[in-house]
């Protein structure tokens, strides 16, 4: 059975990026959400193997989407994979505390990111 993968970002382009390349090289089924509001909803009433979460993010950024994860036992142990344009020493001591699956660099490679995704989840592909 497919892979089922949340991907949440608010920007559109990155959005249907991702969805494309997740549906059509890693055949993954995408659900997709433009904020970290509309992500957690969706979290609650889909079935998920994985998130993929952009950090920054007007309203609610990554970092507060996945506390709010992981205080609910329904959805506490998805996995997440962060992108982010920027990581500093202190974010990478940040997301291991916080039990990111794994981190993404924008901008990435199109080509090679459901790869990278499959590669940090352990998904042989």
């Amino acid at each position: 059975m497919a892979k089922r993968i949340l991907i949440v970002d608010d920007e559109f382009e990155i959005l249907f990026l991702l969805q494309r390349i997740f549906e059509d090289f890693a055949g993954w089924q995408t659900v997709t959400a433009r904020s970290s509001a509309e992500g957690l909803v969706k979290t609650k009433i889909e079935s998920l193997d994985a998130i993929v979460l952009d950090v920054s993010m007007p309203e609610m950024d990554g970092f507060q989407f996945v506390e709010q994860l992981q205080s609910e036992p329904a959805t506490a142990n998805i996995p997440v994979v962060l992108l982010t344009a920027k990581v500093t020493p202190s974010d990478r001591q940040r997301f291991a505390q916080m039990n990111i699956a794994g981190v993404i660099a924008k901008p990435f490679d199109p080509i090679t990111v459901w790869q990278q995704v499959a590669e940090i989840l352990q998904w042989s592909s």
